[in-house]
């Protein structure tokens, strides 16, 4: 009687032993970022008109569903920043995830860049970050 485990007292060992067993696992999506990770990234939304602007993850809220891990929720900045758009987790997750995929598929795409953000150069022969080019 005591060292016995019922169904009841099973231990659960994979979420799989609560869920149904109709449930395919394979057809299960899990992210593949962390949030911290997300932030800062970009990318291109395509907005209800049909428009498409850059997106950037400017912050994650922390809220009481954040601080629960239930709902996170980030703030994107779109276009040159003066408007905000609220997105999931689970959603952000699924469009960088779906566009790395893309580039690996697809990698003949041309890519376009933001901006030139830093610019050093040129040096001479005597600069210690200079590399032999002329």
């Amino acid at each position: 009687m005591g060292s016995e485990i019922t169904e009841k007292h099973k231990p659960l060992t994979s979420w799989l032993d609560k869920e149904p067993t109709n449930v395919d696992p394979a057809q299960i999506k899990l992210p593949r970022f962390t949030p911290d990770e997300l932030l800062g990234l970009s990318f291109l939304q395509t907005l209800d008109d049909g428009q498409v602007v850059r997106a950037e993850v400017a912050q994650k809220l922390n809220d009481f569903d954040a601080k629960n891990h239930r709902e996170l929720k980030f703030i994107l900045k779109l276009g040159d920043g003066k408007i905000d758009e609220l997105i999931s987790y689970v959603e952000l997750n699924d469009i960088i995830s779906d566009m790395i995929d893309d580039e690996k598929v697809n990698p003949d795409n041309p890519f376009l860049y933001k901006g030139i953000t830093e610019h050093a150069g040129p040096f001479t022969s005597k600069h210690k970050h200079y590399k032999g080019s002329t």
